[in-house]
């Protein structure tokens, strides 16, 4: 590492003297950025473009010529030596004190934040799932969004994306004010994009393709060794797992893949795309997906402990608000008149805002429920029904004509406008012109397929209509009730149902205003906070994985071995497995042989089911564990139950009868469960004993979830619940509990009941079903 005096740096850099910058003469010292050359720049926060790496049609994704950084010149700012300092990998200037993690008085500095350690270099992009803009799609979002948080934690996050390139079906139009959004800089970090050239007459080679591979993993190879990049993050498989498995293998650096739906759920399954991508998932340090996905992952030969849980999102609460201005779509549509560049599809003739709109955004398809939506519009039409039909659409070029199509057949080709896909952060403002937004998925040939509109629409206030089929999909479904906080259609495909639901949302009222509002408060969305929390948690582990993998003298992992066990029948007993690893580990420490390890795993996989026969060797409360996850496990069974909660009335009055949902089971335990499976899951070593402290659970089936809901209740509430005759009101039910215990009216009960009627928990059943059982 090269060192520097503050006159020596100024002469290297060709800057001295500079005293008022320098913080000399009783001056502030400014903050400074360094360039590629590590040269001071000027003082300017904005970061200048260049226009040689690509031509002007794709100038969004220019290269900057600088990387933002800060100098510290004295010990006026962080108490830095004011004589000795250097440069480090990130190109910032530090003290000989810093460095060694000492500060002026010689005590020990908090280490730095592991944001200011890690550099994420990002591999996105593909016109199916989407990448970064201008590509439309929930991964395009998804990607943009978690690369600005961490960019805001002080990560520098280089993107590497061929999204230039994407076809006009699924490009966004940028509008005046959107480039800024694309690049956004920090204080202490930043976003910077690579973007591919255009294929052209200097790359053709026989027979001829775009080679977005290669081109991809020399661009990421170029920011690893620019940026110093510590790890590499692969998002959907073609191209990009390919390409970043090439520049991190290439460059010596951790790996993490993360999947969508489609890339799994179809290109995996192809016969000339499969094996190379099983590979590739193979050699990664990480593999995130979801528990489904990550069992399948198992199944194919990528070891367990290369398998990480997927961080998750977070919707943007900072843009999906319901104070967000609604875009003006009359000037919209005359500026998109006015501009030449963007195809007429459509007519740009105002819309009549006195009339209510219904609108929909994302890409056309049958299975998206497009078709449908424009069938039941014209059966509305015909009815005498007003109202104006906004499309933020846009598919292949058949696909987009046969909509246009099916629009004229519908004959409401009046009522129409078709607008250009948006930027993501644009998207609230279009959702708040509209009177309801319609997502109608449905059928959709990946299961594992969860989009995010659903949540978006009803964050932004706007009433939604969907299918039975998504709303139980959202993690928040427990919550939804058709009529009080959304409208749900069971078939789309039965033209009446859908028309009239539509019909409801065009009447309008002050119920359809209540129905977003109830819709907004369902939602609950997660914080920012815990969604990059759990990133900086991934891009760390991969590279303690790294380490383990280059480590000679490292033990081989256990997880892989017990994989080839059942992987499918483990998955579902982590803590249990937890348990029986124990055994496992007391066998190996006595008899090292690898076969008579493998025998003692697979008596832990009879363990399962003969845990009794093992007493004297695994811990009393292992019965109670493996019953616990047990009730986790999904019940086939239950699947129609949970569908009609969608439908439940909502209770408002206390005196109405309550019954408990079907889909609920009800269990008591003698231990805190959920305390000691986050003991043993947390790679501590297993307790001999655990202290006996009833707790009661609530487990609720889910369809389309890997694992049932749980949730902790009192035993108040449980007796409550477990005293529940489908006779008796929420008020009757309190009073008798509170007689049985000698308690007096709980507030804090009749709370807790209330957010068990909200979720879905206890509801009121039909009046035909009162007094039946």
């Amino acid at each position: 590492m090269r060192r520097f005096t503050e006159a020596g740096f100024a002469r290297f850099t060709g800057t001295a003297p500079i005293p008022a910058s320098s913080g000399e003469g009783g001056k502030q010292p400014v903050r400074h950025r360094l360039n590629r050359g590590v040269n001071r720049a000027c003082p300017k926060p904005s970061v200048s473009m260049t226009s040689t790496a690509v031509s002007s049609p794709y100038s969004l994704f220019q290269l900057p010529l600088t990387r933002c950084c800060t100098l510290y010149t004295c010990d006026q700012q962080r108490n830095l030596h004011p004589e000795e300092h250097y440069v480090d990998r990130a190109g910032e200037v530090r003290s000989d004190m810093g460095r060694q993690g000492l500060s002026r008085d010689n005590t020990v500095r908090t280490p730095t934040p592991f944001r200011r350690a890690i550099r994420s270099c990002y591999q996105c992009g593909f016109a199916l799932s989407a990448s970064t803009p201008p590509i439309q799609g929930g991964v395009s979002a998804r990607n943009y969004w978690i690369a600005r948080w961490l960019a805001a934690q002080g990560h520098s996050v280089d993107v590497v994306t061929n999204a230039a390139e994407v076809e006009s079906g699924y490009r966004i139009r940028l509008l005046q004010g959107d480039t800024e959004w694309l690049t956004p800089r920090f204080e202490r970090g930043g976003v910077r994009i690579w973007g591919t050239e255009p294929h052209g007459p200097r790359s053709q080679h026989i027979p001829d393709h775009n080679p977005f591979v290669t081109k991809l993993t020399s661009l990421a190879i170029t920011a690893i060794e620019t940026a110093s990049t510590d790890v590499v993050l692969g998002i959907y498989l073609e191209p990009y797992a390919l390409a970043a498995y090439l520049a991190a293998t290439l460059t010596n650096r951790p790996l993490i893949l993360r999947h969508a739906g489609s890339d799994v759920g179809r290109l995996l399954q192809q016969p000339q795309l499969g094996p190379c991508y099983e590979q590739v998932l193979r050699n990664a340090d990480l593999v995130c997906g979801s528990p489904s996905t990550l069992e399948h992952f198992s199944r194919i030969g990528v070891s367990t402990e290369h398998l990480y849980p997927d961080p998750g999102f977070a919707v943007p609460q900072e843009v999906f608000h319901p104070n967000v201005m609604p875009i003006d779509i009359n000037r919209l549509l005359a500026a998109l008149a006015n501009d030449s560049g963007v195809p007429a599809t459509g007519p740009f003739a105002p819309i009549n805002r006195a009339l209510p709109t219904i609108g929909i955004y994302g890409k056309v398809g049958i299975s998206k429920g497009s078709y449908d939506l424009v069938g039941a519009l014209g059966n509305l039409k015909e009815r005498g029904r007003r109202f104006n039909f906004l499309t933020m659409c846009g598919g292949s070029p058949t696909e987009m004509t046969r909509f246009s199509e099916a629009i004229v057949r519908a004959g409401i080709e009046a009522e129409t406008r078709h607008l250009p896909f948006l930027a993501h952060w644009r998207v609230p403002s279009f959702l708040r012109a509209l009177t309801a937004a319609c997502f109608l998925e449905n059928r959709f040939p990946i299961a594992a397929h969860a989009p995010g509109i659903p949540q978006e629409v009803l964050m932004v206030g706007v009433p939604l209509i969907t299918t039975a089929e998504i709303a139980r999909k959202q993690s928040f479904a427990p919550a939804l009730v058709h009529g009080h906080n959304i409208l749900i259609v069971r078939d789309p495909r039965d033209h009446a149902e859908l028309a009239g639901v539509l019909d409801r949302a065009i009447a309008g009222g002050d119920d359809l205003a209540a129905l977003g509002d109830e819709g907004r408060r369902c939602v609950n969305p997660e914080g920012v906070e815990g969604c990059l929390a759990r990133y900086e948690a991934t891009l760390e582990h991969a590279l303690v994985i790294r380490q383990r993998r280059t480590d000679p003298h490292r033990h081989a992992p256990i997880a892989p071995i017990l994989a080839k066990q059942d992987a499918s029948a483990w998955r579902s007993f982590p803590a249990s497995r937890r348990l029986f690893w124990t055994i496992a580990k007391r066998i190996e420490a006595l008899e090292p042989d690898r076969d008579a390890y493998l025998q003692a795993l697979r008596l832990c996989s009879a363990c399962a089911e003969h845990w009794h026969a093992l007493s004297a060797s695994l811990p009393p409360y292992t019965g109670e564990v493996l019953r616990f996850e047990l009730h986790q496990v999904p019940d086939p069974d239950k699947i129609d139950a949970a569908d009609t909660l969608l439908f439940r009335a909502p209770v408002a009055d206390p005196e109405s009868v309550i019954m408990t949902a079907r889909n609920v089971t009800l269990r008591a335990f003698d231990h805190d469960m959920d305390a000691l499976i986050h003991v043993l899951l947390d790679d501590q070593e297993a307790p001999a004993i655990w202290p006996h402290k009833p707790k009661y659970y609530v487990f609720q089936h889910l369809p389309g979830r890997s694992r049932n809901r749980v949730i902790r209740v009192s035993s108040t509430i449980y007796q409550l619940l477990t005293s529940i005759d489908g006779n008796s009101g929420i008020n009757q039910l309190l009073r008798r509990v509170n007689a049985q215990n000698n308690l007096n009216s709980s507030t804090a009960s009749q709370g807790a009941l209330s957010t068990l009627l909200r979720e879905g928990i206890i509801i009121a059943p039909p009046v035909s079903a009162v007094g039946s059982s």
